[in-house]
């Protein structure tokens, strides 16, 4: 691909994912608050499993597009960069994904 469309393209995934890592930050967060509190418990619960996962995607997503821009603008090669940053994404979502299916035993309990 030319270097105007990456970069019209990473601009593109940098605005998606951090629309989406602000609408589901603060949602993730507040029904761990709620969930604390005692307050609707079921969809507290709930929601903060649920909400985990994408959000660490959209915040992942957020991060390598804003280095990736950075880095044309540098005119950097960047294809280390590319298999090492990607397969960083897939350790910490396969590991992230691994832990709330095998451990969710290990969760705090609401009191």
């Amino acid at each position: 691909m030319r270097k105007l469309t990456q970069i019209r393209f990473y601009n593109n995934l940098n605005d998606v994912s951090l629309f989406f890592m602000c609408l589901l930050g603060p949602l993730h967060f507040l029904s761990g608050l709620l969930y604390a509190q005692n307050q609707f418990l079921k969809t507290a619960f709930l929601t903060n499993r649920l909400l985990d996962i994408p959000f660490l995607a959209a915040f992942l997503c957020f991060v390598m597009s804003h280095i990736k821009i950075k880095k044309l603008y540098k005119n950097q090669n960047s294809s280390k960069f590319d298999f090492f940053f990607t397969a960083l994404i897939i350790t910490i979502l396969t590991l992230c994904l691994t832990f709330d299916i095998f451990f969710e035993h290990y969760l705090p309990l609401a009191q």
